[in-house]
């Protein structure tokens, strides 16, 4: 990946969200952030693995979908044509709970 930029809302401040992630799937709808950008900064900073699922409409994430380790990070490059305000993130955790820390920026 090339170098990552913070997108930022119109204080100049970064903008990001910090989810609770349990053993019921739930989803979020990045438009609720604020900002746009082609890329996704997921970062779980528990304890406790969770599964991730991307899509351009209502999404369920189970235990199937991408694996995000404890205390990682991963960005993900939101697909040609779409940006960040078309995209929603499903989430989980097969045990426990964790937290997950969503960022939008761009890759440059």
């Amino acid at each position: 990946m090339g170098k990552f930029t913070l997108s930022s809302g119109g204080n100049k401040r970064t903008v990001s969200t910090n989810l609770s992630v349990t053993t019921s799937s739930a989803s979020y709808d990045l438009a609720q952030i604020g900002v746009s950008g082609n890329t996704i900064r997921l970062a779980n900073s528990g304890s406790t693995g969770l599964f991730y699922a991307i899509d351009d409409e209502a999404v369920t994430a189970t235990t199937n979908d991408i694996y995000l380790p404890p205390n990682s990070v991963e960005y993900v490059n939101v697909q040609v044509g779409l940006n960040t305000n078309s995209v929603r993130v499903g989430y989980i955790c097969a045990v426990g709970s964790t937290s997950l820390n969503i960022t939008i920026g761009n890759e440059v």
